[in-house]
């Protein structure tokens, strides 16, 4: 009975994790895609992306055809997610989002991305 029981809890922990690893799995395989600031407008623009336990919503400045600053306004509580926020320095730094996630934030990482690009979205002057 003894090895039934744990054998039914190894079978349900795996399965549990597996979970996990496809959902992560499904945002890191998610594209990010650039943004054109030389269509973009000065403003402060909010974007915000959800996928299962990862939220967050920014604010991106633009100034001049560059990103002046992100602020992060909504962001999980953990020290993923707070060490995945400072990535967004590196966004205005290099100007484009296609920079490297932190080791160990992938995840958050990508989904704050999405965030700022989903900022831009209807904000492109034609």
């Amino acid at each position: 009975m003894k090895k039934t029981a744990l054998f039914l809890l190894a079978a349900l922990l795996a399965a549990v994790a597996s979970c996990g690893q496809s959902e992560e799995k499904r945002v890191l395989a998610m594209p990010i895609n650039e943004v054109d600031l030389a269509r973009v407008e000065d403003g402060t623009y909010r974007g915000s992306f959800t996928f299962n336990k990862f939220a967050y919503v920014v604010d991106v400045k633009v100034q001049d055809h560059r990103i002046a600053g992100i602020v992060m306004v909504k962001n999980r509580d953990d020290k993923w997610a707070q060490s995945a926020a400072t990535m967004a320095d590196s966004v205005v730094f290099h100007q484009k989002l296609g920079v490297d996630a932190i080791a160990g934030a992938t995840a958050s990482c990508r989904v704050i991305l999405k965030a700022i690009e989903l900022s831009f979205k209807d904000r492109i002057s034609d």
